[in-house]
C-alpha cells in the first residue's frame, strides 16, 4: 500500500505541474499537447504575425511620409534662400533710388536757386512800365516750366 500511496501521490504531483493554461510559457507537458492539438498555439503565433506584419506596413508608411517631409523641407529651404537672395537685391536698389533722391533733392535745390536768382536778375535789369510785367509773366512761365519737368523727373523715380 506504500508504494501505491507513493505512486498516487507521484502521479498527482506530476498532473498538478501539468494544469492546463493557453499561454505555453505558463502551461505544462498537458496543455502543451492540448494547444498544439486544439490549434490554440498556432493561433497565438498567427495573431502575433498579424501585429508584425501591421507593425511593419506602419513603418514603411512611416519611412515614406518621413522622406516626403524631408524632401518638403529641402524644397523650403531652397526657396527661403532664394527669397532672402531677393530680399537683399531689393534692399540694394532701395538703398540706389534712396541715394537718386538725396541727389536728385539736392540738384533740385540748386535749381531753384538759380531760377530765383534769375528771377531777381530780370527784375532789377528791366525798366519800370510794363516791359517789367511781361518779363515777369515770362520768369514765371519759365519757372512753372522747369518745375513742371522737375516733377515729371521725381515722378519716374517714384514709381
Amino acid at each position: 500500500m506504500n508504494s501505491e500511496l507513493r505512486c498516487l501521490v507521484l502521479c498527482t504531483t506530476v498532473l498538478s505541474g501539468c494544469a492546463t493554461n493557453e499561454a505555453p510559457s505558463d502551461g505544462g507537458f498537458i496543455s502543451g499537447v492540448k494547444g498544439v492539438a486544439s490549434g490554440s498555439y498556432q493561433d497565438r503565433v498567427d495573431e502575433r504575425q498579424e501585429n508584425v506584419d501591421s507593425l511593419g506596413t506602419q513603418e514603411s508608411a512611416l519611412r515614406e511620409e518621413e522622406a516626403i517631409k524631408s524632401q518638403e523641407i529641402a524644397r523650403n529651404a531652397q526657396e527661403i534662400s532664394r527669397l532672402e537672395g531677393e530680399l537683399e537685391q531689393v534692399k540694394f536698389e532701395i538703398e540706389i533710388s534712396l541715394a537718386r533722391i538725396r541727389q536728385l533733392d539736392r540738384a533740385l535745390t540748386a535749381q531753384e536757386r538759380q531760377t530765383v536768382a534769375r528771377a531777381r536778375e530780370r527784375q532789377t535789369l528791366a525798366a519800370p512800365g510794363a516791359s517789367v510785367d511781361a518779363e515777369r509773366l515770362e520768369a514765371l512761365k519759365n519757372t512753372i516750366t522747369q518745375a513742371n519737368l522737375l516733377a515729371e523727373q521725381l515722378s519716374k523715380i517714384g514709381a
